[in-house]
């Protein structure tokens, strides 16, 4: 009995040694270097992705183009669809779902959910660093049977959100939000190498009871963009 509780001890003591030896700015520059490091994102200029969002039974298709600010994303939904586009000036929209085929001038608020959506492709712990948040160790957590560092992240406006990043590779694998009496819940799956950086392509989202899955069937690093699909297309 004694040498169980000394060997529990023992473990003790070296799981808080080592939870202190690394600092959460630590766990995040190893994290940023594990999705592939600042200058491999630096000289990541535009991306593709072919995906499908699957909620509540029903399958969407969704295609998203990036360059820098500018996006274009396509969807079909019930066999129409809808295109969205930014110039990195003004947002547009083209919704047959809506009655109309005409492209038409998004408003600030429409633009900002479609730039959340385009924002799915972006690596959160990249996306946190640029913006300059705050970051604290909180301790270590399990997320499905893996041990992850448990980090709560603060931007400039106060909103915290908590990151959990697997222990042995120190890639992103969680993100919670809280709004009010809201919480939001992103799982983060299934990493592959894509020229030398670490892209996930499956994110499952548990939000108000709804759940919702991205599924990236197909990823494009740098590909040939022309600059024209951003803008909104003549009546």
């Amino acid at each position: 009995m004694f040498k169980k509780l000394s060997y529990l001890f023992f473990c003790l003591i070296a799981a808080t040694l080592f939870l202190k030896a690394q600092t959460a700015e630590e766990i995040i520059n190893k994290s940023i270097a594990a999705v592939g490091g600042t200058e491999k994102y630096q000289n990541l200029k535009s991306i593709f992705v072919n995906a499908e969002v699957n909620s509540m039974g029903f399958t969407i298709p969704i295609s998203i183009t990036q360059k820098g600010k500018s996006f274009y994303i396509e969807q079909s939904i019930m066999g129409q669809v809808m295109k969205i586009g930014y110039d990195g000036t003004e947002g547009w929209m083209v919704n047959p779902m809506g009655g109309s085929s005409e492209p038409q001038k998004m408003d600030e608020a429409q633009l900002e959910q479609f730039k959340q959506q385009n924002d799915i492709t972006k690596n959160p712990v990249l996306k946190f660093k640029e913006e300059g948040n705050k970051f604290e160790l909180m301790g270590i957590e399990k997320v499905d049977d893996v041990k992850a560092y448990k980090i709560k992240t603060t931007n400039k406006d106060n909103e915290e959100r908590i990151l959990f990043i697997n222990s042995s590779n120190y890639l992103p694998i969680k993100l919670v939000t809280e709004r009010g009496e809201e919480q939001g819940e992103v799982l983060i799956k299934d990493y592959k190498d894509i020229g030398g950086i670490m892209m996930f392509h499956l994110i499952e989202v548990k939000s108000q009871g709804q759940d919702i899955s991205f599924k990236f069937n197909e990823i494009k690093l740098n590909p040939e963009v022309d600059d024209k699909i951003f803008k909104m297309p003549s009546k």
